[in-house]
């Protein structure tokens, strides 16, 4: 794809969120910077050094596995935000409805800018995108693996609700091919923390859970779409604690919440 068409995905993207959730992203406190996997280096140090410092010194971006399947990244600091999109990583092809494609990889993105700047917010409502972010930070002690793999399954059920109120078409068809191979990879290779985020994403984004009024009608709408895929009925009890905490606060989080997810984390890992 070129990159003139991947920036007008991007003002696509943009433009859902700031029509569908109200922000206020624009093109000064919205940046996209595009590089391929060989210029990654490169271009995530230059566009650190001008625009986000921070994570120049909280990201080991010159290992080797630093950018092994990354299609992006998203930076937040000061009232400043920002995407690395990485062009040559392989994405399916454009009218695919896949987890990877263009516009659901920069949506990811973008949802994980939202949910940083809101998702501790005491109003619960999402800030401008220009105020001066201060980060809650969970690296270490109780709640950081559960906020490891919340923030990356909330930025995936995002970008799907955004995806969906655009395109009008839920990826239905899509979850079981998905999840079946979520599942695969699980099974027989190491199942890590984003392939976690993934698969419950994927259980949750099913159209009858989304559409569905209490854990019990979702509960019956996953036991008829995850029939005969291995674990799955494994993960219903991690997958109720998302649909509560969605269906209660949204993108809205607290510590006993984090805490309370990660105890389900680690018994799942």
């Amino acid at each position: 794809m070129k990159r003139s068409e991947i920036r007008e995905l991007f003002d696509q993207a943009k433009n859902a969120y700031n029509c569908i959730l109200g922000t206020d992203f624009n093109d000064k406190n919205l940046l996209l910077e595009l590089c391929t996997a060989k210029s990654a280096v490169k271009v995530f140090e230059v566009f650190c050094t001008e625009h986000f410092p921070h994570y120049l010194k909280s990201n080991s971006y010159k290992d080797a596995d630093f950018f092994k399947n990354t299609k992006g990244i998203a930076f937040v600091e000061g009232n400043m935000n920002g995407i690395l999109y990485i062009t040559d990583v392989y994405v399916p092809k454009i009218n695919s409805e896949w987890q990877g494609n263009v516009l659901s990889v920069l949506l990811h993105e973008i949802g994980h800018l939202v949910c940083m700047r809101a998702e501790f917010s005491d109003t619960k409502i999402i800030p401008s995108m220009e105020e001066k972010y201060t980060p809650a930070i969970f690296h270490n002690g109780d709640g950081a693996f559960g906020y490891r793999v919340w923030r990356e399954l909330i930025a995936d059920m995002l970008g799907n609700h955004i995806h969906t109120k655009m395109t009008g078409r839920y990826r239905e068809q899509l979850n079981r091919e998905r999840l079946a191979e979520l599942f695969y990879e699980a099974k027989y290779r190491k199942f890590t923390t984003e392939a976690l985020a993934r698969v419950v994403s994927e259980m949750l984004t099913i159209k009858a859970v989304v559409n569905s009024n209490s854990w019990d009608e979702a509960y019956k709408a996953l036991q008829n779409q995850t029939y005969r895929l291995g674990f799955a009925d494994k993960l219903f009890p991690f997958c109720q604690i998302a649909y509560d905490q969605m269906k209660e606060n949204g993108i809205f989080l607290n510590k006993e919440f984090l805490c309370k997810f990660e105890d389900e984390c680690l018994t799942l890992m």
